[in-house]
């Protein structure tokens, strides 16, 4: 098992790692819950798929009863963000059973993103993070 910064070990309980450790345990990227009320949906091979996270380097979607996608495959996607819509490439990372939703769960990587489709999706992360997490007041 490979040390963490400050030398615990990865497995080590919670109370033996330091804040040093929290950057070996965090995400590379922001990721945003999405709701209906956020006017975000996403196209796969001609059919629509609930969207349930995003993040500018990849989407969480729940499948449409009947899809199959399978982890390493590429996909092209479009994903509209209100008005914008993207043209995108996705490559699948997983799909998991999400009881809770009764449904299957599909985490999907966002490859080859050129330069104004990423800063497109960057800004619409960025508002969505600063309508979560305003600035208190001065």
């Amino acid at each position: 098992m490979a040390p963490t910064r400050n030398g615990a070990p990865e497995d080590a309980p919670p109370a033996e790692l330091s804040q040093a450790d929290a950057d070996d345990v965090t995400r590379d990227s922001f990721r945003s819950q999405v709701t209906d009320a956020d006017h975000i949906t996403v196209q796969i091979a001609g059919q629509h798929h609930a969207l349930v996270d995003i993040g500018s380097h990849g989407i969480g979607i729940l499948l449409a009863e009947g899809t199959v996608l399978v982890p390493g495959q590429t996909h092209d996607l479009l994903l509209t963000l209100g008005n914008q819509t993207l043209a995108l490439r996705g490559l699948v990372r997983h799909v998991t059973k999400d009881d809770k939703a009764n449904a299957f769960h599909c985490g999907i990587e966002l490859v080859d993103l050129a330069l104004p489709a990423a800063q497109q999706l960057q800004d619409f992360i960025l508002r969505q993070r600063r309508d979560l997490f305003p600035h208190p007041p001065a």
